[in-house]
């Protein structure tokens, strides 16, 4: 993409590079690209702040739970998300730690989002009591973006689903990416 020094992408190249960050390497591997993180700013789901000591700082907030189930025969299982597949067969296998998460946007309560991700990727329509586990700040480098450090707050619930909402082989998401898989562990 051929930036116009007037557009919105042009300029926030600009105040990346004024602050020493170089965007160089965005786009290209697994890091995503400079319009990538225009449209995320965009859309309300981060945003850049400028810390104490003046430097850039990428701010995400994200809500994150852990699914249980009790089965009736007394064994419980936490939902994982196993891996994405993407259109060209590729396989992603996920390290996360909690069932389900999602960006919150600028207009989004973390209860509101969590709800909507629990609707949207596992189609969960039943009534779910969420536990508030607390809130989490981490800052480090993002993945993403390199060079660009970023802050995580976390909003932490758990939920023990419905059996009317369960799925013993799991949930499958569709979107544009490709899918991504959902599976029960015994735990």
């Amino acid at each position: 993409m051929i930036l116009d020094e007037k557009s919105p992408v042009a300029a926030l190249k600009h105040q990346l590079k004024s602050a020493g960050i170089n965007t160089d390497s965005w786009g290209i591997g697994k890091a995503k690209s400079l319009e990538d993180l225009h449209k995320e700013i965009e859309n309300g789901k981060s945003s850049l702040i400028i810390s104490a000591n003046g430097e850039i700082l990428r701010k995400v907030e994200v809500a994150k739970i852990d699914l249980f189930f009790n089965s009736p025969d007394g064994k419980k299982y936490k939902l994982i998300e196993d891996k994405r597949v993407y259109p060209d067969g590729r396989e992603k296998f996920r390290d996360t730690s909690h069932s389900v998460s999602k960006k919150i946007n600028k207009i989004q309560t973390p209860h509101s989002a969590i709800k909507e991700a629990l609707l949207k990727k596992l189609g969960l329509k039943g009534d779910l009591t969420l536990k508030e586990n607390g809130v989490i700040e981490d800052t480090n480098m993002s993945p993403s973006y390199p060079g660009l450090r970023s802050v995580y707050i976390f909003y932490l619930f758990s939920a023990d689903l419905n059996p009317n909402d369960f799925k013993s082989n799991g949930y499958t998401e569709k979107h544009p990416e490709g899918v991504t898989i959902y599976t029960w562990k015994e735990i």
